[in-house]
């Protein structure tokens, strides 16, 4: 894709270390999917299927509405952001970044959706179909990222596009999994805002916001240094060359990416089991996963 597409990118995901777009994106996945897994599983745990429906319903509403304000919030404040994690490289991979923004933030009520129903379709029993749902986005996106970028042309669109449509893959089929639910039964009076239960479940997600907030902004200001000390430097501080530090951290963050999500990975596992067992009375279970 060439260095300035590739520190475009960089500079669009600096603070997305556990796969979000954005600071902003990550802040609102730590909050909806903590939500989610621990408070609902912790109902069905009880087997309070009553309050579960409500719970999940409520989950899933504030998700939808939260994922459209911040692709408008994003879209209004797009340079700004971009800004923020070192996008002024110069002019070319600033175009690149601003392009790959634009169209992965239209994915982004897509990539939340998908993601805070992952842990609900886990603790219903069916870890499998929560797996596979999230291979079969990342497997389009696979596919789809050559097909775009290379046959048609598309370019940094293309890249986005690509992951984009995944995501809406992932999120259809947790669509599908909603309505097929095996330990409680959706209702239309389910998906309404109740006060009581967020008040409940919102701070669970402290912990987890803490833990993705620092990361993303560790990357930025880990790029905004980046940006800092290679434009002092006598080959990298040249023009043709600006985008060059950029590019290489990108690809090293993507290495890093993958001991992060093995991380993110286990813990996420853990939650169903400890919430569903916490809430079925079975302290001593949940404590045995942490062993």
């Amino acid at each position: 894709m060439g260095a300035r597409r590739i520190a475009g990118i960089t500079v669009e995901i600096g603070g997305d270390t556990t796969k979000l777009t954005t600071a902003l994106k990550d802040v609102d996945k730590a909050l909806s999917t903590t939500q989610s897994s621990l408070r609902d599983v912790n109902k069905l745990g009880r087997n309070d299927k009553e309050a579960a429906h409500k719970s999940i319903g409520s989950a899933v509403l504030l998700c939808i509405v939260s994922g459209l304000i911040l692709t408008a919030i994003y879209l209004v404040l797009q340079e700004p952001i971009l800004t923020l994690f070192g996008g002024r490289v110069n002019e070319e991979t600033f175009r690149h970044a601003k392009e790959y923004f634009f169209w992965i933030t239209l994915g982004v009520p897509f990539y939340m959706f998908g993601q805070a129903l992952n842990p609900i379709i886990r603790s219903d029993g069916s870890p499998k179909f929560a797996m596979a749902s999230t291979l079969a986005g990342a497997a389009a996106n696979i596919i789809l990222d050559p097909i775009f970028i290379f046959v048609f042309r598309w370019g940094m669109m293309g890249a986005a596009a690509a992951t984009v449509l995944g995501q809406i893959i992932t999120a259809v089929l947790a669509v599908w999994y909603l309505c097929h639910m095996k330990a409680v039964r959706l209702e239309q009076s389910s998906f309404r805002f109740h006060g009581s239960l967020a008040k409940k479940y919102l701070p669970l997600g402290i912990c987890s916001f803490l833990s993705q907030i620092s990361l993303v902004m560790a990357m930025a200001a880990i790029q905004n240094m980046t940006l800092k000390y290679s434009a002092v430097d006598p080959i990298f501080g040249q023009t043709q060359y600006t985008q060059i530090p950029m590019a290489v951290l990108g690809i090293v963050m993507k290495f890093f990416q993958i001991v992060i999500s093995i991380s993110v990975g286990l813990a996420a596992g853990c939650i169903p089991v400890v919430g569903y067992n916490i809430g079925a009375g079975h302290k001593d279970r949940a404590k045995e996963t942490l062993i």
